[in-house]
C-alpha cells in the first residue's frame, strides 16, 4: 500500500529532524607543504570539524567532526563544546547541530530569566511578586497592580488636600481616595440646585411650546373670507366709530333743545 506523497514527505522530514546532524570530515581549504610537496597543510576545516593535524597526505585525516552532543563554535573553531541541555521548565526550541548550540524556551506559565534563556522563571499575576523565580502573594500593606511587578507599599495619605481615604488598599490596588465630608456637603446642594435649574428650564420650554401650538391652532380655526373680500374689523376693535344714524339723532336732538330754549326766552320777555 503506497502512502500519499505529502504524508511521505512529512515522515522523511520528521526522520531528518530527529536524526542528529553529522558533518563530513576533512579540510575545506589547504596549501601544499613546504618540506614535502605531497603533503597538504590545512588552513580551514569543514564546518563542524576541528583540526587534529596540521599537515598530511590525506586531507580527510586532518580534520574530524565533533562527537554527538557537541558542536564547533564560530568563536573557537579549534575545539568542540558540549551542547546545552534544556531542563527544569525549559523545552527545546532548536536542537543542537555540529555548528550551533541548542536553543531552549520556557514552557507555558514561565518566561526566560535572561537574554539567552539559560533559565526560566514563573510568570507572576496581579497581586504577586517573584522571589527566587517563584511567585508569592504581596505581603500585607503592599500591592502589585500589574503582572510581573514588584510589590510596593500602600500610600500613607491622599495626594489631594480635599480628599480622604474611602477604601483601604489590597494586594491588587493602592488606597482609594474621595472627597471629604465638607466637600460632600457643598457638592450635594450644588448638584441639587443644578438639577432643579435644568428641570425648571425644561418645563418652561415645554409650556412655551404648548402656548405657541395653541395660538397656531386658534388661528387656523378662524373662518376665511370669500375670495376678493377683506375680513371686517371686529366690533371691539372699532369702539371709536359712530353710526350715521346716531349722528343724525344727535343733531336733531340738539336743534330741538335750541328751539325749546328760544321758546322759553320769548315767554319770559312777553
Amino acid at each position: 500500500m503506497s502512502l500519499p506523497g505529502g504524508l511521505l514527505l512529512l515522515m522523511l522530514l520528521a526522520l531528518a529532524l530527529g536524526k542528529p546532524q553529522v558533518s563530513s570530515p576533512g579540510c575545506q581549504s589547504w596549501v601544499l607543504g613546504s618540506r614535502d610537496p605531497e603533503e597538504l597543510c590545512c588552513k580551514i576545516c569543514k564546518p563542524g570539524n576541528v583540526l587534529v593535524k596540521d599537515c598530511g597526505k590525506d586531507q580527510h585525516a586532518l580534520c574530524t567532526p565533533c562527537e554527538s552532543g557537541s558542536y564547533v563554535p564560530n568563536s573557537n573553531p579549534a575545539s568542540c563544546v558540549t551542547c546545552s541541555t534544556c531542563k527544569d521548565h525549559q523545552q527545546v526550541k532548536r536542537p543542537c547541530t555540529p555548528t550551533s548550540d541548542a536553543v531552549c524556551e520556557c514552557i507555558a506559565g514561565f518566561q526566560c530569566g535572561d537574554a539567552t534563556c539559560s533559565f526560566c522563571q514563573q510568570k507572576c499575576r496581579v497581586g504577586e511578586e517573584r522571589i527566587n523565580r517563584t511567585c508569592h502573594d504581596c505581603p500585607n500593606g503592599t500591592f502589585s497592580d500589574r503582572a510581573d511587578q514588584k510589590c510596593v507599599p500602600w500610600s500613607s495619605r491622599c495626594l489631594e488636600p480635599n480628599q480622604m481615604v474611602i477604601k483601604g488598599g489590597s494586594r491588587v490596588h493602592d488606597i482609594i481616595c474621595g472627597p471629604t465630608e465638607n466637600s460632600a456637603q457643598v457638592l450635594v446642594p450644588t448638584l441639587v440646585f443644578c438639577i432643579f435649574v435644568i428641570i425648571a428650564s425644561m418645563m418652561a420650554i415645554g409650556v412655551r411650546h404648548t402656548l405657541r401650538q395653541g395660538r397656531i391652532k386658534r388661528k387656523d380655526a378662524l373662518p376665511k373670507p370669500p375670495n376678493g373680500l377683506q375680513q371686517g374689523v371686529p366690533a371691539e376693535e372699532c369702539s371709536f366709530c359712530f353710526p350715521q344714524q346716531e349722528q343724525g339723532d344727535s343733531s336733531s336732538s340738539s336743534s330741538s333743545s335750541i328751539t325749546s330754549v328760544d321758546s322759553e326766552q320769548r315767554v319770559l320777555f312777553v
